[in-house]
């Protein structure tokens, strides 16, 4: 209790990023650890999941609805919050209720699953080394699209607005970039035995973490931009859907440009899990502590503006555009970052 006690304070301090300040809206504990986390657009809708629960929370921090977490690692949520897409024994897609909207068994774990932006098609990534793809027909319902037969299993994906590319982070460490109809683009080695992902609307942008702390941006034909090291675990990863912004999760949360110039930060411990609304909202995780930022009304200090001067620039390689396939593992030897996605529109 002591420990989560602590984590919760730690999330309710007011985050005061240099250039960019969040103001803590609520904060909360949860019975388990946090495994993921997710928010609409407008930051009304929260997603949490332990390994016990996927909870579902609202603007204010009030639990609205609970189901079992069955075994799942990743949970997605639409846009507008109206659908919320989880895996474990089977793929499930959720309505803003806790009504099962979808279900697909195929008698394997889903470990990896997404759902695209405007909710037009979901993901999952199952341990028979496959990712079933589906998408919204002509009356609404969700029917399979394409299957994609992958070396190892699917933990991590991640999906464009309307599921025209897909990005999918397999148990060996290996990145692959898809078209929507699951035809293999590139893929990049990472050497870690687990991974994040996340992609801009446009599948012009990828973010990826992996072990030791390890953060880097791709780009949409597979070169690596710029890599981070930030704490000494796997970082979760977020990308707002326009590319504007980059949020990183390790130490607190560190927030990048595209560039890779640091232009904010939120303190704090080891942050799990964190995903970002399209009007700026962060939703953060920290072992058994959930906190929910929204961006300051103020405009930042001149302090804070020096502050956002990055003191060092980030590593930015040379030459390193998959073909097909690109090995970082000698990478792996920092700390943990996480990214945070904003959409507009």
């Amino acid at each position: 209790m002591r420990a989560a006690i602590a984590l919760i304070l730690v999330l309710c301090l007011a985050g005061t990023a240099a250039g960019l300040s969040f103001d803590r809206a609520w904060a909360a504990t949860t019975p388990e650890n946090v495994l993921n986390i997710a928010v609409s657009d407008d930051g009304k809708t929260v997603v949490v999941l332990t390994a016990a629960t996927l909870s579902c929370l609202d603007a204010d921090g009030t639990p609205l609805w609970e189901v079992p977490g069955r075994h799942t690692q990743t949970v997605g949520i639409s846009g507008d919050g109206s659908l919320i897409v989880t895996g474990g024994e089977d793929l499930r897609l959720y309505d803003r209720s806790g009504a099962l909207a979808f279900r697909h068994d195929t008698g394997f774990f889903a470990f990896g699953t997404a759902i695209s932006p405007d909710g037009s098609c979901i993901a999952g990534g199952f341990d028979n080394t496959r990712v079933i793809i589906f998408r919204k027909n002509g009356t609404g319902a969700y029917e399979q699209s394409a299957v994609v037969n992958t070396t190892e299993d699917v933990i991590a994906l991640a999906l464009s607005l309307d599921g025209g590319h897909i990005v999918t982070g397999e148990k060996d460490g290996t990145i692959r970039y898809y078209t929507g109809e699951g035809r293999p683009l590139w893929s990049y080695a990472t050497g870690s035995a687990t991974l994040s992902c996340s992609m801009t609307d446009d599948g012009g942008y990828i973010a990826v973490g992996a072990d030791h702390g390890i953060a880097e941006l791709l780009n949409r034909n597979g070169r690596v931009l710029w890599r981070q090291v930030s704490g000494e675990r796997r970082p979760g990863t977020a990308l707002a859907g326009d590319g504007s912004l980059v949020a990183l999760g390790g130490d607190g949360i560190g927030f990048f440009s595209t560039d890779g110039t640091e232009i904010g930060r939120i303190g704090g411990e080891e942050i799990i899990s964190i995903a970002l609304s399209g009007n700026g909202t962060v939703a953060a995780g920290a072992g058994r502590a959930v906190a929910l930022y929204r961006p300051a009304s103020r405009a930042p200090t001149e302090e804070e503006r020096m502050a956002s001067t990055p003191t060092a620039e980030p590593e930015k390689p040379e030459g390193e555009t998959p073909t097909p396939t690109q090995s970082a593992a000698p990478l792996l030897a920092a700390v943990a970052a996480l990214l945070c996605a904003r959409r507009q529109g």
